[in-house]
Formats: structure tokens, C-alpha cells, sequence
């Protein structure tokens, strides 16, 4: 049963990974891409916009649930599986960061 328990709880972190990374980039195609395919991602970035409080703390609790789990079940990873995992938070953290600096930006400059 404690088996089952934790390919669920995997599952969700995983899917919590996914989810951060899609966002990120749909954030960054919405700031610096909006030239491509502007009238799908400009609904989807305002919306993001609106919402940016919310989102970066959702996206702050992500990232370190996430980073959490790697660094306790580093070793049940296997090696490709923690090369990926290690790109995908990479670019979650980055783009947190990232986010951050930007929308300070915006906000002292605007």
C-alpha cells in the first residue's frame, strides 16, 4: 500500500514539474514572443498578468516541492531520468528567478 501511496505522490510531483515548466514558458513566449501567434498567447498572457501575485507564489511552492523531492529520492531516479529532471528544474528556477527581476521591472518602471 505505501508503494501505491508513492506512485501517486510521484505522480503528482511530476505532473507539479510540468505544469511549472509549461508555465514558464508560456510566460516567456507571452513577454518575448508575442509576435508569434499573438492571437493565442495574448489572451493567455493577460490572463497571466492578472493574475501574477497568485501565480508566483503557486509557482515558488512548486519549485520547492519539487526541488525537494529531488533531493530525497535522488538515487531511485535512473541516470537519464535525473539528467531530465535536472534540466526541467533548472529551467523551473531560472525562470522564477527570471520572472521575478521582470515584473520588478515592470512594475518600478511602469
Amino acid at each position: 500500500m505505501a508503494e501505491k501511496e508513492r506512485s501517486i505522490e510521484s505522480k503528482l510531483v511530476d505532473a507539479t514539474l510540468i505544469v511549472v515548466v509549461l508555465y514558464n514558458l508560456l510566460f516567456f513566449w507571452g513577454k518575448f514572443g508575442s509576435h508569434i501567434l499573438s492571437s493565442v498567447i495574448t489572451p493567455i498572457y493577460e490572463s497571466i498578468q492578472s493574475s501574477i501575485g497568485f501565480l508566483t507564489i503557486m509557482e515558488i511552492i512548486g519549485v520547492v516541492v519539487v526541488f525537494a523531492d529531488l533531493m530525497l529520492r535522488l538515487d531511485s531516479f535512473s541516470s537519464a531520468g535525473r539528467k531530465l529532471r535536472y534540466v526541467f528544474i533548472a529551467i523551473a528556477l531560472i525562470g522564477f528567478f527570471f520572472k521575478l527581476f521582470i515584473n520588478y521591472l515592470d512594475s518600478a518602471l511602469g
